[in-house]
């Protein structure tokens, strides 16, 4: 095994928040290296097509997320790859985010450049170097062989806590004794869509669509999301032209006139941490998509002429291992809008918790919430911080803090925090928080709630 000269800071994923991540760290002064197993960033959001990003706002239209998401978000724009936020109008969130992948690949690649990072594609983190009960960086496969890359903190950022399980960290799964976790789905984009079809089929049939829907508005606002043609669905439930675990259809207008991003699909009982049931899932899934598209052909206004032009390179995943970190968050706390006094970010999503059948799911519209710095910070394991999905949480609480903005946000302060732990050579758990808010506050970062 060949071992590299050793780094400050080590980011295992290229997925938003280890791109967010990745940045911060080399802003404030640390050698960072970033480690992605694809050939491209963006993670869920390039490789799983997850858009639009919601939401950078909370429910009342307090803007919650700024620094360096929204600086990714004004070169988005810049480069034609995004309109920038725009309410939605599936009245589920204040504002989603359309992006182009493709954009979203050029921008955060070159962003992480610019920082002064380093990075490695076509790496894979598949052990972890640890001495005295902490961890001293990862081990990567590669196609030259494994590669030893030494740091004096690492950052999991592989949505799933790979490098924190390696590590020896606690972590939870799932829910209850059947460790049971959310479903995955099988984004995909087609193109020919006749969305003033669309529009005009929701104002004529509104109880079609979800209770939240801006139907009323859609005069003056563009279509940004469509969830509903709830018969039509049942329809085909009905017939066996589907068999999907959905009450209804889910799709967002793309950046061209004609074509959206289809959130659809549903494969449940599939343990994301798992290669087979991950295999099992992707051939699911993409049969799944292949129905749907022959039946909104056929059935829903506005779709005859459609094509499909993509599916999404990797299946998306909703909920995997939960690190045990010196706090863990709950849903009393995100529905309370509780605050803390390490707040390192603020987040303003609905409780989004997906169930194997619509009865079972759970949307719960909160208040701006917030995020201490001890749910990055593993109970057990010192050199490594977890951000992302993995971080600590409670179900409930992962259900408001997993979509693409959050995960950003929760990457600044990972970022900053591991580059502090490196200039101060202190543990992670032992970062001044009311220094790293300040680094935070200064760099754009919001860390308080609206109004305080």
């Amino acid at each position: 095994m060949r071992f590299m000269q050793g780094k400050d800071v080590v980011v295992a994923g290229g997925g938003p928040s280890g791109v967010v991540a990745a940045i911060a760290a080399a802003r404030n002064g640390a050698d960072v290296m970033l480690i992605e197993r694809y050939g491209f960033l963006g993670g869920m959001t390039t490789a799983g097509l997850v858009g639009p990003w919601m939401s950078f706002h909370s429910r009342d239209g307090a803007q919650v997320i700024e620094g360096i998401p929204q600086e990714i978000v004004d070169r988005l724009v810049a480069e034609g790859g995004s309109p920038g936020h725009q309410r939605d109008t599936i009245g589920e969130a204040y504002s989603v985010t359309p992006i182009d992948p493709e954009t979203v690949k050029h921008v955060m690649e070159e962003m992480l450049l610019e920082s002064g990072a380093h990075v490695l594609y076509h790496c894979w983190a598949v052990d972890a170097l640890v001495q005295g009960g902490g961890l001293r960086g990862v081990v990567v496969q590669t196609k030259s062989g494994r590669v030893a890359i030494p740091s004096t903190v690492t950052i999991d950022a592989t949505g799933d806590g790979d490098v924190a399980a390696m590590a020896g960290a606690d972590f939870e799964f799932g829910e209850g004794e059947s460790r049971s976790v959310q479903p995955v789905s099988l984004m995909f984009r087609l193109s020919g869509v006749d969305m003033e079809c669309v529009r005009d089929y929701m104002i004529e049939h509104p109880e079609e669509f979800h209770h939240r829907s801006m139907i009323g508005d859609l005069g003056r606002i563009p279509l940004s999301g469509v969830s509903g043609f709830k018969s039509i669905w049942k329809e085909g439930q009905i017939q066996g032209a589907m068999n999907i675990g959905r009450g209804w259809f889910l799709f967002f207008q793309g950046l061209g006139e004609t074509e959206v991003v289809v959130n659809s699909t549903r494969v449940a009982s599939v343990d994301p941490t798992e290669f087979e049931d991950l295999t099992r899932a992707e051939i699911e899934a993409r049969r799944q998509t292949w129905a749907l598209v022959k039946y909104m052909r056929a059935k829903l206004p506005g779709f005859s002429d459609s094509r499909l032009i993509q599916t999404a390179p990797q299946i998306g995943v909703r909920e995997s291992r939960r690190i045990v970190g010196q706090y863990s968050l709950t849903g009393d706390d995100v529905m309370s809008g509780r605050w803390f006094e390490d707040t390192v970010m603020v987040g303003g999503y609905s409780v989004d918790v997906h169930g194997s059948t619509a009865e079972n799911s759970k949307q719960v519209q909160v208040p701006a919430h917030c995020v201490p710095y001890r749910c990055l910070v593993p109970r057990d394991v010192d050199g490594l911080l977890v951000t992302g999905r993995a971080f600590s949480a409670d179900r409930d609480a992962l259900g408001a803090l997993r979509t693409t903005p959050g995960v950003m946000a929760m990457g600044q302060a990972a970022g900053t925090a591991a580059a502090l732990a490196v200039r101060d050579g202190v543990p992670t758990a032992d970062v001044s928080t009311d220094l790293l808010r300040e680094k935070l506050r200064a760099q754009g970062a919001v860390v308080d709630l609206p109004g305080a």
